[in-house]
């Protein structure tokens, strides 16, 4: 999504398509129109299908759009694509270097809150629980978009790991990654604000003994959100803003026994909407802007399929 919230951007995976879907994001409706599709060159021609974009994340101005990969690893090199936006017209031009060279696989990327940093999660499936190999920190040319490896990348993690969430504090000091099937609760590294850097937050990993999956953070980032398993419904965090260091919500777990997932907060920061899968339905919940705790929403808004993932577009 553009940060003037004009266009939005879908990436087409192989083998369907190896694209990027652009659309025109009505200022009145806030209906998306498809108006465009740009070819991507492959970023990992030999993985089987060659590997197309996975996740998508902006530049915070909104210069830069990076795509991660949509293959999950196996000991294949891959890479990460990025392209340059023109802000009038909402195209999409290759960024001189892209694809650049990764760890692999860099299935999750995140974009650090200044836009001098970039940062993947690196996965490898082949020995089929889709484990966290590593993460990888870049500096981003702000000229140019161009990427290129931090000292001392990619940073193993300190426990075992898989596939879950990546979330990068509003502050852009500290980085969080949930343990998943691993139930190893949240991981947590400083970020070195010059170098992009990674050490590990004294404390971490935070909640130990719970699988963790997807995770967001209220706009102050003084609240953590995470999805707690199949049956766990949403755990909440306080967050401290000097140390990082994370401590549960009273309350908290919130709605448990509940199949949530893919935790969102509106950019007022006084509600969250998780995905019901059993149930194909959103549910919504108000949150305690001084508490952080979170109280049930009536009327889940129902739904036609099972949500995964859900975000909120802020339309002027």
């Amino acid at each position: 999504m553009d940060p003037n919230s004009k266009y939005l951007y879908a990436s087409y995976p192989n083998p369907v398509a190896n694209a990027i879907g652009i659309f025109t994001i009505d200022p009145n409706t806030g209906v998306p129109t498809q108006t465009s599709v740009f070819s991507l060159n492959v970023i990992c021609p030999f993985c089987l299908p060659p590997s197309g974009p996975g996740e998508l994340t902006l530049s915070p101005g909104g210069k830069f759009l990076y795509y991660a990969s949509s293959t999950l690893g196996g000991g294949v090199s891959q890479g990460i694509g990025a392209l340059a936006v023109d802000s009038a017209a909402g195209t999409l031009s290759f960024v001189t270097g892209s694809p650049f060279p990764a760890d692999q696989a860099p299935f999750i990327v995140r974009v650090h809150p200044s836009g001098q940093f970039l940062y993947t999660e690196n996965l490898d499936a082949s020995g089929g629980n889709i484990l966290l190999q590593s993460l990888s920190a870049f500096s981003v040319d702000s000229s140019t978009g161009a990427l290129a490896p931090v000292p001392g990348s990619p940073f193993v993690p300190p426990v075992s790991a898989t596939i879950g969430g990546l979330a990068i504090h509003p502050s852009g000091k500290f980085l969080y990654a949930t343990s998943g099937m691993e139930a190893n609760g949240i991981l947590a590294w400083n970020i070195d604000g010059t170098t992009g850097g990674l050490t590990v937050l004294t404390g971490s990993p935070f909640q130990v003994g719970v699988a963790i999956y997807s995770a967001a953070f209220d706009p102050s980032g003084k609240f953590l959100y995470a999805t707690a398993g199949p049956m766990g419904g949403l755990l909440g965090f306080n967050v401290d803003p000097n140390s990082g260091a994370l401590t549960p919500i009273a309350g908290s777990p919130f709605s448990s026994g509940s199949f949530l997932g893919g935790p969102t907060v509106e950019p007022s920061g006084r509600f969250l909407f998780a995905g019901d899968e059993p149930n194909h339905t959103v549910v919504g919940f108000s949150i305690d802007s001084a508490t952080g705790a979170l109280a049930r929403l009536d009327s889940p808004a129902p739904l036609s399929a099972r949500p995964i993932s859900l975000t909120i577009v802020k339309v002027p």
